[in-house]
């Protein structure tokens, strides 16, 4: 007869250090493979026109990738949850503040 497991919880003591950085990222791509997710997020800066840099604009940008997060299905379930929460709260109370100006869509 199988033996019942007793389900241990564990507080957990979140921890960021002094150097731990920051990166600004703008733009992602998404991958994922059986049992695992992949989100690579990359900073993306605009082209300068060529007024400013006497260069003729090229017809790509670098994607300069900052973090790649690997994460099982459970898990990125539970980031889609957090980000929505989190994105609702911040929209509820942006419509509540009057200094807040809203930029058209």
């Amino acid at each position: 007869m199988a033996e019942k497991r007793e389900i241990q919880e564990f507080k957990i003591d979140w921890q960021f250090p002094d150097k731990m950085e920051t990166h600004f990222v703008n733009n992602f791509i998404v991958q994922h493979q059986p049992g695992t997710f992949y989100i690579s997020a990359h900073h993306i800066l605009p082209p300068l026109p060529t007024e400013l840099t006497g260069q003729a604009i090229s017809d790509s940008v670098p994607a300069v990738g900052k973090v790649r997060l690997a994460m099982d299905q459970n898990t990125i379930e539970r980031l889609m949850r957090a980000l929505q929460t989190n994105l609702d709260t911040y929209k509820a109370s942006m419509a509540s503040d009057e200094s807040f100006v809203k930029l058209s869509e």
